[in-house]
């Protein structure tokens, strides 16, 4: 996907790391239709770069980004076997502690097979004021309403 101007100073950064680490890669920047196209029906070939959403806690993150039954397919990412046993468990764990420790194991495993690999982070804040009214907080942001966001006179 592109900025404004028909850039992508992302892939374009991210270029300029994996040149600098001895990796000969070229940007392919895609229109939209291309693009989720490959992400959702097709595949791709090589590296895909898309976002994730931060959700509830980390284990809700992994559950619903990459878990057994996600809430995207990104079809050419497939997750190991032991990866989506541990999650299939940890749908189950009800303490904070259990949920936190299964978080973290699948994190290894993420790690470790590099997955998926966080680029940077941006941290965000909403307006949580009882006249404020929207439900990303309870659906995070693959089913976030916004067209049912709203705030009352106050």
């Amino acid at each position: 996907m592109t900025e404004q101007g028909g850039r992508n100073s992302l892939a374009e950064t991210l270029k300029m790391y994996l040149d600098q680490a001895g990796f000969n890669i070229d940007i392919d920047i895609a229109d939209a239709g291309r693009f989720f196209n490959s992400l959702w029906v097709n595949g791709w070939d090589d590296l895909a770069l898309y976002i994730t959403g931060i959700d509830e806690t980390f284990l809700a993150t992994i559950q619903y980004w990459w878990g057994p039954e996600p809430r995207t397919t990104l079809q050419s990412l497939k997750m190991p076997p032991e990866f989506l046993e541990l999650c299939t468990k940890a749908l189950k764990y009800q303490k904070a502690e259990e949920q936190k420790a299964a978080a973290k194991k699948l994190i290894r495993i993420i790690a470790d097979q590099a997955l998926i690999i966080p680029i940077y982070f941006v941290p965000v804040a909403y307006n949580v004021q009882p006249w404020v009214h929207m439900d990303y907080y309870r659906n995070g942001f693959p089913w976030w309403t916004v067209h049912d966001e709203w705030m009352e006179k106050h």
